[in-house]
């Protein structure tokens, strides 16, 4: 909790903190505001990615949501990873492997209602804190990405992987990405959340 309020300002309000066993750290909902502006951000405690001392936690901002304007992408990566819908000629299905705080959810219903995605989510904990918090109100596949990309004979148009844990992105192997690209229609464009994490 001091981390939090350290992190966010003094004045803002904590609304959950629970520990997941799938995401492998704690995580929380925290509202605060900036100027006028008033969010709530999915957030959770990590290792170190480059910047506070080694092994000290570190908070990590997972997903936000602007409280006045729901549907607005908060983060500069989930803007730059919704350029796929707009390379796509006529995108209507789309697979998002990550809800985290459904932004990109609340986007496509907001502004390309004609597109069905479909959800793929490994974390209970988390869906239930997106569903309680952040407006989430679709039916999520309770699986591993791996798992369904590997059971899955559907097509899509957009393909969006976010996937991330205790430790940073998730960590996929050939046959994962071979998979995506399976799961591509004609014409389809996929695009990947990698943070660009400082390592030494």
């Amino acid at each position: 909790r001091e981390l939090i309020g350290d992190y966010f300002g003094a004045s803002s309000r904590l609304r959950t903190l629970r520990h997941t066993d799938a995401f492998g750290a704690a995580i929380f909902v925290v509202d605060f505001d900036r100027g006028p502006r008033h969010y709530r951000t999915l957030g959770s405690f990590g290792p170190n990615f480059g910047g506070a001392a080694p092994g000290e936690p570190q908070v990590t901002e997972q997903s936000s949501m602007d409280l006045l304007y729901p549907a607005q992408l908060v983060f500069h990566y989930e803007r730059l990873m919704s350029l796929a819908f707009a390379l796509c000629e006529q995108p209507v299905s789309a697979l998002l492997l990550g809800v985290g705080g459904a932004a990109m959810w609340r986007f496509l219903r907001a502004y390309l209602p004609e597109c069905a995605p479909i959800l793929v989510d490994n974390d209970e904990a988390v869906v239930a804190i997106a569903r309680r918090w952040f407006y989430l109100s679709q039916a999520v596949i309770i699986d591993t990405a791996e798992r369904f990309l590997a059971g899955t004979k559907d097509r899509y148009d957009v393909i969006l992987v976010d996937l991330y844990n205790a430790q940073g992105p998730a960590l996929f192997d050939e046959r994962f990405w071979r998979r995506c690209m399976d799961a591509l229609a004609p014409g389809g464009c996929m695009a990947t959340n990698w943070a660009d994490f400082a390592r030494s």
